[in-house]
């Protein structure tokens, strides 16, 4: 966004900017009311990373026929956990952020076309646990990956297995089953708190828009309370939805 300035070692995002409100029941708004909202709020960030694991690469070590047809999703895609401090100065009103968090980074221009679904769950448990579990389905071909971090190594994810009860922005828990290259399975469990959509494919055919669905591609991002055995954690289960496919 305009006004925002990012550093690293550690990792920081700070400036400050001018956001449109939106109501939440109404978002996301159809195309044209999104952009053309006056932006009336004025934003201050800074915010800052402080890293309780290495920052992972994706697509490190994949095969080049893998590489080749996640490409049009970005040639490299890292993440990294950790805990966020700082304040987010929101319309005059300070919010203090203390709590455990992580960041990601693609590089390439992404082509969320080629994205049949797209499954990303991420929570941190301490400096010691943390999961970023990816499972992306590219041109028909599915691949599962990420990577688990525990006894102060990270674990390359192999298979991501998951079910969930309800769907899109009505997502209520999820449960999983990773498993790794090395260490046991580990199973978590999650109860979603607050769902927000995010749109970021718009539908090219007017008929769509007139009918309510002016996007081919969403993002639901489901704020999670994550378990496993006596630990709890907070983090994000990220679940795309096509509505011109869904109905």
């Amino acid at each position: 966004m305009d006004g925002l300035r990012v550093t690293w070692s550690p990792f920081r995002i700070r400036g400050t900017t001018r956001l449109a409100p939106h109501e939440a029941a109404g978002f996301p708004a159809a195309p044209i009311p999104l952009l053309l909202r006056p932006r009336t709020v004025e934003v201050s960030v800074d915010l800052s990373l402080e890293a309780s694991t290495p920052a992972v690469d994706f697509c490190r070590g994949l095969p080049p026929e893998t590489l080749e047809v996640l490409a049009p999703l970005g040639a490299h895609h890292v993440e990294e956990s950790g805990a966020w401090r700082g304040t987010i100065v929101l319309d005059g009103h300070t919010h203090v952020v203390a709590g455990s968090g992580s960041r990601d980074h693609s590089w390439g221009r992404r082509s969320w076309a080629a994205a049949d679904h797209w499954r990303l769950f991420t929570v941190s448990f301490g400096a010691d646990l943390a999961v970023h579990a990816l499972a992306v389905s590219a041109s028909g071909r599915l691949v599962e990956g990420g990577f688990v971090w525990r006894d102060r190594r990270a674990e390359r994810i192999t298979r991501v297995q998951y079910v969930t009860e309800g769907k899109g922005d009505g997502l209520r828990a999820v449960e999983l089953r990773l498993t790794t290259a090395a260490g046991p399975p580990l199973r978590l469990r999650g109860r979603v708190l607050r769902t927000i959509t995010v749109p970021v494919d718009v539908e090219r055919r007017p008929a769509r828009h007139l009918l309510g669905r002016p996007y081919r591609l969403v993002l639901h991002e489901s704020f999670t309370r994550y378990e496993t055995a006596d630990r709890v954690g907070h983090g994000i289960a990220e679940l795309t939805e096509r509505p011109l496919l869904d109905g």
